[in-house]
């Protein structure tokens, strides 16, 4: 099963558990599974959203995974068992259904010492590839808003121009060919709409041949400097849809950026989080981008 099927949590939307804190089932079981694992983990924390508890470490981009003391059988009308679960992307859980992923991911034990040697070989840190994997169909469907809005654009100035969404081809080699000898139209208006068609069917055309490849950005700081991780995007759709490529070939760790790719991570850092510019690439967040090659 694909890394990005699992229910990845950024860090940054944690809410921090106190060790003091208690849960209304199994409280001191939980915590004493959380202290044996910090045991093992130096330095790993815990948060929430909602119930679910994450294991994570404050300077990485995701939680490492969750975990639980609890009965999760889902089996009516039995004797409650409790165990202890670990879930992580890096978990194949291959004795339950792998459609299922909340099972396929989580490995369970009545025994807290096994509970926590899964929790150690299990919850480890995203690498940069497993971060592209995580994040690129976020970045290809924020390109393909984009298509689908300048798409739509086109066809609303067809639809003006000649009555049809989708001018025939015969019209817009007539139109085009007028358009440019730079004819003037007897309707301003008419003429407008026709040179807006134009200029806008050549950049999406344009956009749909250039903007495929990409150039995927980690910025982490490392004693006071920024250490880039660059992973090269052949097709990213392709990446988007599970295809094969071999990321971890293609990348690179760099202090220095080059010039065309450092240029458009610092147009898109002044963005919110999930901003496309179309030209320019794609904001994730702070520490993740996609820039056009």
């Amino acid at each position: 099963m694909s890394i990005n099927k699992f229910t990845h949590q950024r860090v940054d939307e944690l809410v921090r558990l106190a060790a003091s804190e208690r849960f209304e089932s199994g409280s001191l079981t939980l915590l004493n599974f959380m202290e044996e694992i910090q045991k093992k983990l130096r330095g790993i924390q815990f948060g929430r959203i909602s119930q679910r508890v994450y294991a994570y470490y404050p300077d990485e981009l995701f939680a490492r995974g969750y975990i639980s003391y609890r009965d999760i059988r889902y089996i009516r009308g039995t004797p409650e068992k409790y165990t202890y679960n670990v879930s992580s992307p890096y978990i194949e859980n291959n004795k339950t259904d792998k459609y299922n992923a909340d099972r396929f991911f989580r490995m369970s034990s009545i025994n807290i010492d096994t509970a926590v040697r899964n929790a150690v070989k299990y919850l480890r840190a995203y690498t940069p590839t497993d971060i592209v994997r995580v994040t690129v169909g976020l970045a290809n469907g924020a390109r393909d808003e984009v298509s689908h809005e300048e798409r739509t654009d086109i066809r609303q100035l067809s639809s003006k121009i000649c009555g049809l969404r989708a001018m025939e081809k015969n019209l817009r080699n007539e139109l085009m060919h007028l358009y440019n000898a730079g004819h003037q139209f007897v309707d301003p208006e008419y003429g407008s709409a026709v040179a807006e068609y134009f200029t806008k069917h050549a950049a999406h055309t344009e956009n749909e041949k250039t903007g495929v490849d990409f150039t995927f950005v980690l910025v982490k700081t490392v004693d006071g400097r920024h250490r880039f991780t660059c992973v090269d995007i052949n097709r990213i759709s392709s990446v988007a849809y599970g295809g094969e490529e071999k990321l971890d070939v293609n990348t690179h760790v760099t202090y220095e950026l080059p010039d065309d790719v450092l240029s458009k991570v610092s147009v898109l850092t002044v963005g919110e989080d999930n901003t496309f510019l179309d030209g320019i690439g794609y904001k994730y967040c702070d520490e993740v981008y996609y820039v056009y090659k």
